[in-house]
């Protein structure tokens, strides 16, 4: 419903200045993608789809891999990356047009413990000096609490707030 992608059945999602801001958006899906062209290729795509020039689209992938240390990966095939490599370029694709919101489902999935704590660290980086708002849902309580100045518990249609 944020991401206007379903009508809700009621009320409405209004933004500060009336306006929708710019999303990127992450889950844990890779269905997206193109199996058989690069990571790389992919990206640049997605970038093109999201209305960036080709050189703006290839500075940003230069920029986000650096930072997700992901260059190794972007000429390879998506369909012979792991599953979380495959996660790491999904997130990569949701940073590629400097979002105003992130909203991130589950953004360590299928990420190992050394490339879950990497991911979390470097987007916790990012967004603080960015100062992007972000919607990040995961079932990981210590995950929550490392990245999240705010949080809560969706249970039975109902929003606790834990912090």
């Amino acid at each position: 419903i944020i991401l206007g992608l379903i009508e809700p059945d009621e009320g409405s999602v209004i933004f500060s200045d009336n306006k929708k801001p710019n999303f990127g958006y992450a889950n844990s899906n890779p269905r997206s993608f193109f199996w058989r062209i690069s990571s790389k290729e992919n990206l640049i795509f997605f970038g093109r789809l999201l209305g960036l020039e080709k050189e703006k689209v290839i500075d940003r992938i230069n920029y986000i891999s650096d930072m997700l240390e992901i260059n190794e990966i972007l000429h390879k095939p998506f369909m012979l990356l792991s599953s979380g490599q495959m996660q790491s370029i999904n997130i990569a694709r949701a940073l590629l047009k400097k979002p105003d919101i992130l909203l991130l489902d589950e953004p360590t999935t299928s990420l190992d413990q050394q490339g879950s704590q990497k991911i979390i660290n470097v987007l916790r980086n990012y967004l603080i000096e960015n100062r992007i708002p972000t919607i990040w849902c995961s079932h990981d309580y210590f995950e929550l609490n490392r990245v999240c100045n705010k949080f809560g518990l969706l249970k039975n249609f109902t929003l606790e707030k834990l912090n």
